[in-house]
Parts: structure tokens; sequence; C-alpha cells
């Protein structure tokens, strides 16, 4: 059994304390701190002494209380809003599988969300949220934001109408899918039934793109029960060296060696 490092973080969703510290680089800072408490523990449980042992328990002290003390400071300043009703937080499970196609992994993650979601609308008449994690609403065409008319890439072997239609085909096939998935999820579950009232809350990727730039957001879209999207909220903790590369956006040739094409940051809540 083995569990990736940079992973350990995910596993602490019962302990808001410690999850708290994610919100300064991710989930992978929670990973760096529970590193660090497991060398300190592992040294103190080696039979032969160890030299600076007592300085990596010192330290992995410092760094757990730090966490906790955030974490306490972090839930008693966070805003407490009024309930918002009954809410449904679908959460899926699948197997990571390294060299899978991009594209049909998406989809299939799309697939298994819905199955969810619609068990969720049938199941609870009264639900009034339902928040999908980020990403799973891709299905493998992330939502395209087009301004103004942007110019087919040099490296693209079609006109300027062609890419254009392409770009409109993109935009509709998306829109095409919020609108079915939030009508079907609120339909009648039989012919005496009413109708539901959800609210989606859904992850997608959000691609934005103009005459002079191009840039991706991790997004989450607020989606009223007819479909129509009401409110967008960009990512704005991205993950270190999955969602982004510190001094990228500085440096072009970081941006040229790695692999990772990084999203935008959002400014605000």
């Amino acid at each position: 059994f083995r569990v990736a490092a940079a992973r350990l973080g995910h596993r602490q969703g019962r302990f808001p304390h410690l999850m708290e510290r994610a919100d300064m680089a991710g989930a992978v800072t929670l990973s760096v701190v529970m590193m660090i408490a497991a060398t300190a523990l592992t040294g103190l449980l080696t039979p032969a002494a160890r030299p600076g042992r007592w300085a990596a328990v010192a330290l992995a002290v410092a760094v757990v209380a730090t966490t906790l003390g955030y974490g306490q400071w972090r839930l008693q300043t966070a805003p407490h809003a009024d309930s918002v009703g009954k809410v449904a937080l679908l959460q899926g499970t699948y197997n990571t599988v390294f060299g899978n196609d991009p594209q049909l992994w998406a989809k299939k993650t799309f697939v298994q969300y819905f199955r969810l979601a619609w068990r969720a609308s049938r199941e609870n008449a009264d639900l009034d949220v339902m928040i999908w994690p980020e990403s799973t609403f891709s299905a493998g065409n992330p939502e395209l934001c087009v301004v103004g008319s942007p110019k087919v890439p040099a490296e693209a072997m079609i006109n300027q109408a062609k890419y254009e239609r392409w770009l409109d085909d993109r935009v509709a096939v998306f829109r095409s899918r919020v609108t079915d998935v939030a009508r079907e999820l609120n339909s009648p579950s039989t012919p005496n039934d009413t109708d539901r009232n959800i609210i989606l809350i859904a992850g997608t990727g959000s691609e934005f793109l103009s005459e002079t730039s191009r840039y991706i957001h991790n997004s989450a879209l607020l989606i009223q029960p007819d479909g129509t999207i009401s409110d967008r909220y960009a990512k704005m903790h991205r993950v270190l060296f999955g969602e982004f590369v510190p001094l990228a956006d500085q440096f072009d040739w970081i941006r040229r060696i790695t692999p990772i094409e990084g999203i935008q940051a959002g400014r605000e809540p």
C-alpha cells in the first residue's frame, strides 16, 4: 500500500484545524507539515540515537503548533453565513492511472459524477444546493469564454472563418451541457412530482481567449435551476507545481522547460 507524499494532506478532511493550513499553497503545504512530524517521530522511535533528532523534534513541535494555531485563528475569524438549506456534496472514487488519456478520463469522471448527482436529486426532493468538485464538470471540453475575435494561431492549418466556427462550437457544446444537466437534475421524478429547485456549484476549467491573450482559470460556476450561469469563482490558491510554477510568469525560460502549462489565479472571492 503506497500513498504519494504530496497527497497526504488530502486525507485530513476530518481535521479542520489542520486543513486551514492548505489555504497558503494548497494541500501540499499540509503534506509537508505531516512529513516533518513523521520524520521527527521516526527519529524518536529509532533505537540508535541519531544526531540532531531533538532539533528535528523541536522543529516538528513548532510547525505543528503553528499550524494548529493558524487553523484556530482562521476558524474564529472566518465569516459565518446564514444557513443555505440542504446541500449535497458529491464525491466519487476512481483509481489513479498514469499515462491515461486525459480526455477519456475527464469524460468518465463527468459520467460518474452525473450519476451521483442524478441519484442525489432523485432521493432528495428538498435539495437546495449541489456541489461538484473541481474539474469534474469539464468532461473533456471545459468552459470557453471568447472576447472579441481571436486570431487563428499560426500553427493551426485552418482559416479564420473555420477557426471562429470551431470556437463557437466549443462554446455551444459546454453551454448545452450546463443547460441539459441543470434541467435534468431539476426535473420531477414522477408525473405527480414537482420540479426540483437545485442550484449547482460545478467545478470546471475556464479558458478565456481574446485577440491579445489566453489564460485558464480553475473555476466554480454558480448554475441556476434553468441552466443559467449566474456567477463564477476563479481559484485563488493554486497548487504549487501542479497548477503553477513559481516565477514562470516573470521568466519565459522557466515556462519553456516545464511541462506544466499552469493556470491563472483568481483575484477575489
